[in-house]
Parts: C-alpha cells; sequence; structure tokens
C-alpha cells in the first residue's frame, strides 16, 4: 500500500501499460494529426458554401487537434513509466487540454447528432438553429461551457512524489483515486461519468428518432436515406467505441475499491486497465476525420483535390464541380 502521505490513494506507476501506450498513442498521434491538418484545410480552404453541420465539424476538427497537441507529454510521460519528468504547472495545463477538449469532443459529436435530429424529425422546430450565425453562437457557448467545466484542473494539486520507488516518482494524474478529494476534483469525476451518459443518451435517443421518423414517411428504402442511417450509426457506434471502455473501467476500479477496502494490488490492476482504455479515448481524434469523409461525397472529392495537389492521390478523374460545395443535401439531409 502507498504511504500516507501520498496524494492518490494506492498510488503506483503503471509501468507496463506506459510499454503499451507508448506505441499506440504514438500511431494515433500521427494519423490524428494528418487527419484532422486535412480536414482542417479542407474546411478553411476548399468549402465554398458554410451550413451549420459544417460549423460543428470544424470545432470538431479543433477540438481533435487541440487533443492532440495534449498527446506528446503524455507519450513521453508513458515512456518514462509514468514519472513526470516536467514541471507541476505543465502537468496541470496538459492535463486540463486533455480534459477540455475530450468534453468539446463529446459536445460536438452531440451537437452533430441533435442538429440531424431537427433536420429530420423536427425541421421547423423554434430551437433548431438554421442559421449560420446561430451555429457560430452555439459552438462558442459550447467551448465557454467546455473550459468552465475543466478549469479547475488548472489550479488543482495533480503531482503527487510516490515515497515507494526507490528514488522519488513523481506521477502526473487527474482521473485517479484520491486520498482527500476536493470539491473540484469531485466535480471532475463526476463530470467524467454525466458527460458521457448525458451524450450517449442523446445520441441513441437521436438516432432512433431519425431511423424511426424516416420508417414512418417511408423513406427507409431510398438510396441516399440509406446514407444518412449509416452516418447516425456510425455516429452512435464510434462515440461507444471510444468513451464507453474508460467509463466501465473507472466504474469497476470504484466497485473494487469499495468492495476490497485497502487491497491496492486489486485496485491496481483495474486503474491499469483504466490507463489502458484512455487509448480509445484519444483514438476519437483519429476516428472523426472518417466520420467527415463517410458524411458528405463534397468533402471527399475535396480531399482528394487536396491530395492531388500535393501528388499523393493518383489523378485518375475529375472530380465534379457540383459537389464541391458543401450545402445541406450534401451534407445528409433528406428533407
Amino acid at each position: 500500500m502507498a504511504g500516507n502521505n501520498s496524494l492518490f490513494y494506492c498510488a503506483e506507476p503503471h509501468k507496463n501499460v506506459g510499454k503499451v501506450l507508448v506505441p499506440i498513442l504514438s500511431l494515433e498521434f500521427i494519423c490524428g494529426l494528418v487527419g484532422n491538418m486535412l480536414a482542417l484545410w479542407v474546411f478553411c480552404f476548399r468549402i465554398r458554401s458554410w451550413k451549420t453541420y459544417t460549423v460543428y465539424m470544424l470545432n470538431l476538427v479543433i477540438a481533435d487537434l487541440l487533443l492532440i497537441a495534449g498527446l506528446p507529454l503524455r507519450i513521453i510521460n508513458y515512456h518514462e513509466q509514468e514519472n513526470w519528468t516536467f514541471s507541476e504547472p505543465t502537468c496541470r495545463i496538459n492535463l486540463f487540454m486533455l480534459a477540455m477538449n475530450r468534453t468539446a469532443s463529446i459536445c460536438f459529436l452531440t451537437t452533430v447528432s441533435i442538429d440531424r435530429y431537427f433536420k429530420v424529425v423536427h425541421p421547423r422546430h423554434r430551437f433548431h438553429v438554421t442559421t449560420l450565425a446561430g451555429a457560430v453562437k452555439v459552438a462558442c457557448l459550447l467551448w465557454v461551457l467546455t473550459i468552465l467545466m475543466s478549469i479547475h484542473l488548472t489550479l488543482a494539486k495533480l503531482v503527487d512524489i510516490n515515497p515507494q520507488q526507490e528514488k522519488n516518482f513523481t506521477l502526473c494524474r487527474s482521473y485517479s483515486s484520491y486520498r482527500n478529494p476536493t470539491p473540484g476534483m469531485i466535480w471532475h469525476g463526476v463530470l467524467f461519468f454525466m458527460e458521457f451518459l448525458v451524450a450517449f443518451s442523446l445520441i441513441i435517443f437521436c438516432t432512433f428518432s431519425i431511423l424511426w421518423q424516416l420508417r414512418r414517411i417511408k423513406m427507409d428504402s431510398q438510396a441516399k436515406v440509406k446514407h444518412i442511417q449509416k452516418l447516425v450509426i456510425l455516429i452512435m457506434i464510434m462515440f461507444a467505441i471510444c468513451f464507453m471502455p474508460s467509463i466501465v473501467a473507472a466504474v469497476v476500479a470504484l466497485l473494487v475499491k469499495s468492495l476490497y477496502r485497502d487491497d491496492c494490488d486489486k485496485f491496481n490492476i483495474f486503474g491499469r486497465v483504466f490507463h489502458g482504455s484512455l487509448a480509445f479515448t484519444y483514438m476519437n481524434s483519429v476516428l472523426d476525420p472518417v466520420l467527415y469523409c463517410f458524411s458528405s461525397p463534397s468533402f471527399r472529392d475535396n480531399v482528394k483535390l487536396t491530395l492531388q495537389s500535393i501528388c499523393i492521390w493518383k489523378k485518375g478523374s475529375e472530380v465534379s464541380s457540383k459537389h464541391l460545395s458543401f450545402s445541406d443535401e450534401q451534407w445528409c439531409t433528406p428533407l
């Protein structure tokens, strides 16, 4: 058991997990950076017509890039067997960046589903944002909320010296079980679970409402509508794959802590599982560009044009100019 002076309950570096995470996170960093930089280029320089859906997708790209920006320090940390070799303020900023942009990714994925829900199920509802200015206001509000929800990490004590190591071993964690958690860290734990449960519930509701509406008006057999069905189902599945593993692992770890009080061996087994499951969370930044390509033929065509311009994509056929603007119809809207 960790020393009584330790900030964390059963503090122990997860060295073996770090060995696994270093190559995985490195691959996610490279793929996510390339994919999202390409998406950012397309959004900023290839789009001719901006719509509400486009605004939310652009902000999802920004959230992914900011999340990716925090990965190198995590990779170095795991390479050092979870020994934090940087300053405590750097630890707080790094964990704030990761937590804030995880929340932002969840918010904008959910907003995309809600936007499609209103477009298909309640196109004339007064809460349906139909103007570009309205979508920009929603995006700004979401960023303010995500910053406020995670700002406590910039003030919290997140660095702990592990006295069990032969030499002082510094841990930098936010998702840990604290001996005496502050109100800010209690909020951090509650937010970790609630943002997933609320967002996933909304995504499931929007997805099945869209599917039911399309079936009700007998449009579910049309080719274009089948594409919409696949799109909303993809968002739901991708959300579950990326965010559910860490939620399940955290719940199991907390149950083990409550059932086997002071049994650090059992607790740390599931602590290692939890930290390993965070790789799925970071994988979200890799899968989002796939979602953009799946969402719109025009986005795929613009990606091809961009790759052709740097001589990566083989110039086999010309891309039709009618697919190069992002209208609501191009973004899978049936009504």
